[in-house]
């Protein structure tokens, strides 16, 4: 009986101690894909250019930054008008009545 108890014992701790050693080979692979990752990323602009083709217009939007802010800080009226602005009262030009 003593020695099952002890053969029992053993295989625990050995099933503990693979258990854990595979989280730790695991989190260590995991740090290094991390940093690999980090390492080789490049910027949206380098990715789309390094294809050696002229870009798109969704792509050129991509790279600018999207759309532009058309109502300047501390007014009330759009400054432009057009479907490149972020507000939506500023993406319609405004009717203009004679």
């Amino acid at each position: 009986m003593q020695r099952k108890k002890l053969l029992f014992f053993l295989i625990t701790i050995s099933y503990h101690y693979l258990f854990f050693l595979c989280h730790v080979i695991y989190y260590f692979f995991s740090i290094f894909v991390i940093t690999n990752d980090l390492k080789n990323n490049k910027t949206m602009k380098n990715q789309i250019t390094q294809k050696g083709k002229k870009l798109n217009k969704k792509e050129l939007n991509m790279i600018k930054g999207g759309l532009r802010i058309c109502i300047p800080p501390g007014t009330t009226d759009c400054a432009y008008f057009g479907k490149f602005c972020g507000e939506p009262e500023c993406k319609i030009p405004p009717v203009i009545l004679p």
